[in-house]
């Protein structure tokens, strides 16, 4: 075996080796939004990395929205904000292409739980400061409304649910509409994140 392939083997093996070191916490509703400044601290130190969703809404009436995904849009009589065409969702994705990776389809949700049927737009961005700092502005947890228009996070409009990796491995995810704060964490950093004032489930 070819002495780089040894030592990308002995990598693999001990990232894997760590992430099995981790467990899975979660913080919820009250408790995730009390701890959300410690939280985000701690992600946006640790995650090289973040994927977010791509997410539409339909508008019927005044103020009532549903969330639609890609395969099933909303009812044409609706008005649908957030889909591609969105200036909005446009802007975005003209403002972060600096920082972006990849995008994925499939058919999960929020730490990678399965949504037979569906299928959801990930987009993947490097953690680079310009994109700590604009993590940083605002909540990452409550809707916002533009104009009567409805989306889920204000410095990331037609975007939800950002996901934090670290190499490529998920250390935190967050439902931003709930909200629900899903971490892996080791039984040191779970000590540190309590000691800062998170409140786990």
């Amino acid at each position: 075996m070819p002495k780089n392939a040894k030592g990308a083997k002995f990598i693999l093996g001990f990232i894997q080796l760590c992430h099995m070191m981790r467990k899975e916490y979660t913080l919820s509703f009250d408790k995730a939004e009390k701890s959300e400044k410690t939280i985000r601290k701690f992600l946006l130190n640790k995650a090289d990395s973040v994927r977010f969703t791509h997410r539409s809404v339909a508008k019927i009436g005044n103020n009532i929205f549903i969330v639609i995904d890609m395969k099933t849009p909303g009812d044409k009589k609706s008005e649908i904000i957030g889909d591609k065409d969105d200036p909005v969702f446009i802007s975005l994705l003209r403002e972060l292409k600096r920082d972006f990776i990849r995008k994925i389809t499939n058919d999960k949700l929020f730490n990678d739980i399965r949504h037979k049927g569906q299928l959801f737009d990930h987009y993947f961005y490097r953690m680079s400061s310009a994109m700590k700092k604009r993590l940083n502005k605002n909540s990452l947890f409550k809707a916002w409304f533009k104009d009567d228009r409805h989306y889920y996070m204000k410095n990331f409009p037609c975007f939800e649910d950002p996901t934090f990796y670290k190499r490529n491995v998920m250390i935190g995810s967050i439902i931003s509409h709930e909200p629900i704060v899903i971490l892996y964490l080791t039984a040191k950093e779970k000590s540190i994140l309590e000691k800062g004032g998170a409140l786990f489930d």
